[in-house]
């Protein structure tokens, strides 16, 4: 079968990948990562989907490639459940590693849901080595945990624009380890997003820290969270979160939030359920080295 290889995504193939979506969730008890912002705005520069159809054209297989930095690039994707074991999702990574290959990525991560025994057995199989977890977390406006403010916390949270480029490079350098031209790729790409929305939290006038939001189903999932290297652990995290919580619930009338943290980061972890959110799933990544 034919592999489609697609630089953007029409209406028709969003819908497709969707609907197999959920047809893999349901039978497979998960909730697969796709990153439904990134699939809406391709760029149409480069090729970051594949797409298998059957002779009815139905769509029964998908692989979608994610970059947020020049190291490594992002995998996931599906196979139909009456299409498997017949090695269309190895043909998939085949043609998405030639791609990598083509563009020098060093490393691809492959992203894994918890409970898939099946895509980990494929992983494992393919010479993969696990590397990290995260939780997917979730908070609902009545479960909003009350957290204390301080009155002496005079902090603004607003929306960013391009005059806070500066601002947003360093703090993503110093919050996720990012060198200064990733950090910087990341930023623009972020506001020539029609759907991605970044807000700056200020005290007093300065800059403390910032988040990423995006909307779905009348949910914001929340992302690129960090705070000052030298304010960290002394409240300010915890108090930008329920701020932008308050003020999406007042302004967007949203009740449902979410986010991704690594299992291994016990302050976030800590920060988010003081917030209110839990544990509603978890993700697992292997590397690869291409």
């Amino acid at each position: 079968m034919k592999i489609h290889r697609k630089q953007t995504l029409s209406e028709q193939e969003l819908q497709d990948i969707r609907e197999l979506a959920d047809i893999c969730n349901l039978l497979d008890g998960i909730q697969l990562k796709l990153n439904w912002v990134s699939l809406q705005t391709r760029s149409g520069e480069e090729t970051n989907d594949f797409l298998i159809y059957n002779d009815a054209g139905d769509l029964i297989g998908y692989l979608g490639m994610y970059v947020f930095r020049s190291s490594e690039a992002e995998i996931s994707g599906m196979v139909h459940p009456r299409y498997r074991r017949q090695g269309l999702f190895r043909k998939l990574v085949d043609a998405a590693l030639t791609e990598c290959r083509q563009r020098e990525f060093p490393k691809v991560l492959f992203i894994c849901h918890h409970a898939s025994a099946s895509g980990k057995a494929f992983l494992i199989e393919a010479g993969t080595t696990y590397t990290m977890s995260e939780h997917w977390m979730r908070c609902e406006w009545a479960d909003v945990t009350n957290v204390e403010r301080s009155a002496a916390l005079a902090m603004e949270i607003r929306a960013a624009d391009v005059e806070d480029t500066e601002v947003l490079v360093s703090l993503n350098q110093d919050g996720f380890d990012m060198t200064e031209e990733d950090s910087r790729e990341y930023v623009e790409r972020c506001f020539g997003s029609p759907l991605e929305y970044t807000f700056i939290a200020e005290l007093e006038g300065q800059p403390i820290g910032k988040l990423g939001v995006t909307y779905e189903d009348g949910a914001a999932f929340i992302y690129g969270f960090c705070v000052q290297p030298t304010l960290r652990g002394k409240g300010y995290g915890r108090a930008i979160l329920r701020g932008l919580i308050e003020q999406l619930n007042r302004e967007r009338s949203i009740s449902r939030f979410e986010l991704e943290v690594a299992v291994k980061n016990e302050r976030a972890l800590g920060i988010y359920e003081s917030c209110g959110f839990r544990v509603v799933s978890a993700n697992d990544y292997y590397v690869l080295t291409v």
